[in-house]
């Protein structure tokens, strides 16, 4: 291998699989043959953007100020939007897991402004990977959120 040659990124092979999909097999498929392959080029997108999301911090950073530096669930869990906090040993799974046993034992407040304010930036960021053009998701950016 040449020293200009560039292994592609896993975004990028996802790219490519898609694309030949979509271009080149489904145009030649009927029924559900065509709808299964639809299923998967949405399917290869969705991982593609996850893959090129940046997580945002400020997620994980309201997470841990609402329920303080540590977790009572400090398991690894393999995610890829938890690789940012590998090294903490606190994974934003149990971050969340740790949000929801406060909020159903009564620990906290469901309706705190700092708390929706988190699951409002956690939903968008979600939004952003699974379904982009979904409209409040749009008219959310569009309003700088």
């Amino acid at each position: 291998m040449s020293k200009s040659t560039r292994i592609p990124a896993a975004a990028e092979l996802i790219e490519a699989v898609a694309e030949f999909l979509e271009k080149e097999l489904l145009p030649t498929l009927k029924g559900s043959k065509q709808f299964n392959t639809r299923v998967s080029i949405n399917a290869l997108r969705i991982v593609q953007r996850e893959l090129r999301r940046q997580s945002d911090e400020s997620v994980v950073t309201g997470l841990q100020k609402l329920l303080g530096a540590q977790s009572c669930h400090s398991e690894p869990f393999d995610y890829a939007q938890d690789r940012l906090r590998e090294e903490s040993g606190i994974s934003f799974e149990s971050l969340l897991l740790d949000l929801a046993e406060r909020i159903r034992s009564g620990k906290m407040d469901e309706n705190d402004p700092a708390l929706l304010a988190v699951l409002r930036q956690h939903t968008l960021e979600r939004l952003a990977v699974d379904n982009p053009k979904y409209s409040s998701y749009v008219a959310a950016r569009e309003r700088g959120e």
